[in-house]
């Protein structure tokens, strides 16, 4: 669940105003929506004490019924009788939501970055991703494109020592990638590719 999201529940299980909240933290009202609508969400490297401060105003306006309620809801592992033992338990999951879109988002606008740049390069070829999990082909040896160039038929002496030159260079870079796939088998190859998704997502 996103921040915004959590932010919304919370605020409704406690019957908080979101203006109430702004007010107490010292917000405009206005960061509040956005936060909950998803249109931004807040860095706790601006202010690192933000979940505690939402934390400590959600608790002290919360019934014991509804911290019980909230406690269950979110998983919090804390006695919702105890006021700073479940302040410090929501707090510890707002903080853990902030960070959690942090990554999640730096990741995309990386990738994004990264995305970009790569399908400039010559040498790469049907470049895709999404985030930080990009991948990309290359020519798997330069002997086999060789073979195969000539082969068909198509091109000129001149144009394929240029590919095959251009092959080599790409294949010296083979070292730098976290993970190599060669299409020998289309079988093996999307099993291994599959195998690499699920190992990077755990």
């Amino acid at each position: 669940m996103t921040f915004g999201r959590t932010l919304q529940e919370l605020t409704r299980l406690c019957g908080v105003k979101r203006c109430n909240l702004a007010d107490a933290l010292g917000y405009d009202p206005s960061y509040i929506s956005r936060w909950i609508n998803g249109v931004k969400h807040p860095s706790l490297r601006s202010n690192d004490a933000l979940p505690a401060q939402i934390a400590a105003y959600l608790t002290a306006n919360a019934a014991p019924d509804v911290r019980a309620r909230i406690a269950g809801q979110f998983d919090l592992r804390c006695d919702a009788a105890d006021d700073a033992g479940f302040s410090a338990a929501l707090a510890s999951l707002l903080a853990d939501t902030i960070a959690a879109e942090g990554l999640v988002e730096n990741a995309r606008r990386v990738g994004d970055r990264l995305l970009e740049r790569l399908r400039t390069l010559p040498a790469l070829h049907d470049v895709r991703g999404r985030g930080l999990m990009i991948g990309f082909d290359v020519e798997g040896s330069a002997s086999e494109l060789r073979r195969r160039l000539v082969g068909r038929g198509t091109d000129s002496a001149e144009t394929i020592e240029k590919r095959v030159a251009k092959a080599e260079q790409e294949i010296a870079h083979a070292p730098q990638f976290d993970r190599v796939i060669v299409n020998d088998s289309l079988e093996e190859a999307v099993a291994e590719a599959e195998k690499t998704v699920a190992e990077f997502i755990g």
